[in-house]
């Protein structure tokens, strides 16, 4: 009973943020500086991970973020949580720039080191789908393989790497992701595997070779 009471709580007060969201949303379009203000400290954090974490580019993650919420302010009025939910809405404004960036620059992405270490590598290299569950050659050296991550992770596709980022590193669910992606929840899978199928590859190709 208690564990019920708990989740009925929980949900009761993710709605209760969802509406405030749209509330906060209705008062930007109307031009209220400070529902913008109360927008922005709410959502930035999670914006600026996800930008950097897509984008791989630190020294364009603040400037995109900005536009990000530029856009919010813009748009306010054409969001209807009728036919999307305001993170939803939000991460598909913030995705639609990144891919913009991208295209703007083709240079291979530098700069930050993946900030979650040794688990991360362990999870997104995990293909359940596989016999092949083992970890990275442990001979490899920790901060070799964060940069190794880094680089594979900047040269998957974008939708793969838009996935990996929502589900894998930023633990949205696979349906969120799939409405960010405006596909079915069973492309997103697709993707996942292919993801850490690519990932998992290019580390294993990166090991070193012995001499027997």
């Amino acid at each position: 009973m208690q564990s019920n009471l708990q989740h009925s709580d929980e949900a009761t007060a993710s709605a209760n943020d969802k509406s405030a969201d749209a509330a906060l949303l209705r008062a930007i379009a109307s031009g209220d500086e400070s529902a913008f203000a109360k927008f922005l400290d709410a959502h930035i954090n999670q914006v600026h991970h996800f930008v950097l974490r897509t984008t791989n580019r630190p020294n364009d993650a603040d400037d995109l973020v900005q536009e990000v919420f530029l856009q919010v302010w813009r748009k306010a009025g054409q969001f209807s949580d009728a036919r999307a939910g305001v993170t939803t809405w939000l991460l598909s404004i913030a995705r639609n720039l990144c891919i913009d960036q991208h295209r703007r620059s083709k240079a291979r992405p530098t700069g930050h080191s993946v900030p979650d270490g040794q688990p991360m590598i362990d999870a997104l290299t995990n293909d359940s789908d596989t016999n092949n569950d083992q970890h990275i050659d442990q001979h490899i050296d920790k901060t070799r393989q964060l940069n190794l991550l880094r680089a594979a992770i900047a040269d998957l596709p974008e939708r793969q790497r838009t996935a990996i980022t929502l589900c894998q590193l930023q633990g949205h669910s696979n349906a969120h992701a799939a409405a960010i992606l405006n596909i079915k929840i069973a492309a997103v899978e697709s993707l996942l595997a292919r993801a850490r199928r690519a990932l998992r590859d290019a580390l294993t190709a990166s090991e070193p070779v012995t001499s027997s």
